[in-house]
């Protein structure tokens, strides 16, 4: 029987405080977020990890709240636990605390009100790639340059220091994805050029059934692996994943070509190089030598947006980096970011992100004192 939302928090406190040390519920949670001490049978690596989200400052403080709650009649008690859920799952989400990515899969399943229905969120770089694969359901990504909504047979490819956001689709019950975590090496380099969606997100499609459960073969092997961090144990995940690759390789459609023109890449680099500057379309055109509306088009036909569109998420992009991981004020990142002012930037952020730039702070950067 799955434990109740109450009972389930009950779990996390018990584990995060130091009552108990082992809960399946919270290595239930460890092993959807990608870490290889939730694997192992012995338990020094499970408390080594346990010991680093203890010391979390914010960890410990959603854990007193919990208990000062709980003794106050007037709350409910299922909300209360589902929004301490929430807030230890976002405190813990910090790439490099957790996940590793010495080649392993695993599976996740969203249920709606369960505990495990949580929104998934890494703006920061993560130190390998991620590929997720709808099995069941849908989910809906936010890609900043649009939302995604999957379905069974869809394969998403995120770079290292691709946007990572995702959660169930609201219309659907339940959502089954199996992962991948890999660093990028000489043996998977030429399979990853991928159709891109979105700047570092990668999308395919298996195209029938069986192309689906050959790669759902390849991941439930993998997920059988040892996961020993000998170089040995890693190099026979890094075969396997290779494998599941190189599968995924099929699914390429032939007159895809991710060669983009010597015009565009010259044009991007000179819009990286100035996004903290005011450029028109005019400019930009000039530095590929071609006209405004012939360069429009040549951007589009490689990079599947518009030139100041694809400025405008690098630049929402790097704020989200920004408001996650440092205490600059919001004023001085919107003019660091070549936003005439604040609320221009706090506009354009909330049509991107579905939420304003101190809301999204709140969420994501749990090391921002907040006055």
């Amino acid at each position: 029987m799955q434990p109740s939302i109450r009972q389930t928090a009950e779990q996390f406190y018990k584990i995060l405080t130091g009552e108990i040390d082992y809960s399946p519920v919270v290595m239930q949670f460890f092993k959807s977020a990608g870490s290889v001490a939730a694997y192992k049978h012995d338990d020094s690596e499970q408390k080594k990890v346990l010991n680093a989200i203890r010391a979390i400052p914010e960890i410990q403080k959603h854990c007193q709240q919990w208990l000062t709650l709980t003794d106050q009649k007037h709350t409910d008690p299922d909300l209360l636990a589902e929004q301490f859920i929430a807030n230890i799952v976002s405190s813990v989400q910090e790439d490099r605390l957790i996940s590793e990515y010495r080649n392993i899969c695993g599976q996740h399943i969203r249920t709606a009100g369960r505990w495990n229905d949580y929104r998934f969120c890494r703006p920061n770089k993560k130190v390998g790639w991620t590929l997720q694969m709808t099995v069941k359901g849908s989910g809906r990504y936010n890609c900043v340059r649009s939302v995604i909504d999957t379905e069974p047979r869809d394969i998403l490819l995120f770079a290292p220091d691709a946007y990572l956001d995702n959660y169930r689709h609201p219309d659907c019950e339940q959502w089954q994805v199996t992962w991948l975590l890999f660093r990028e090496d000489y043996r998977v380099n030429d399979l990853l050029d991928w159709p891109e969606v979105a700047s570092g997100i990668y999308r395919l499609k298996a195209g029938t059934g069986d192309q689906l459960s050959a790669l759902e073969n390849i991941a439930a092997d993998l997920m059988k692996a040892d996961v020993a961090d000998t170089t040995k144990a890693i190099r026979i995940r890094a075969t396997m994943v290779e494998h599941f690759l190189l599968r995924c390789t099929d699914l390429i459609p032939e007159t895809f070509s991710s060669e983009k023109d010597h015009r565009v890449i010259k044009a991007m680099a000179f819009m990286e190089e100035n996004l903290n500057s005011s450029f028109t379309l005019e400019q930009v055109a000039a530095e590929a030598c071609l006209s405004p509306s012939r360069f429009s088009a040549l951007f589009r036909e490689n990079c599947g947006t518009g030139p100041m569109q694809w400025r405008e998420e690098k630049r929402i992009t790097r704020a989200c980096h920004k408001l996650a991981n440092s205490h600059t004020m919001i004023a001085a990142i919107a003019a660091e970011l070549g936003y005439a002012d604040q609320v221009t930037f706090s506009r354009n952020f909330r049509k991107y992100m579905e939420m304003t730039p101190s809301q999204y702070r709140k969420r994501f950067n749990k090391r921002f004192n907040e006055q």
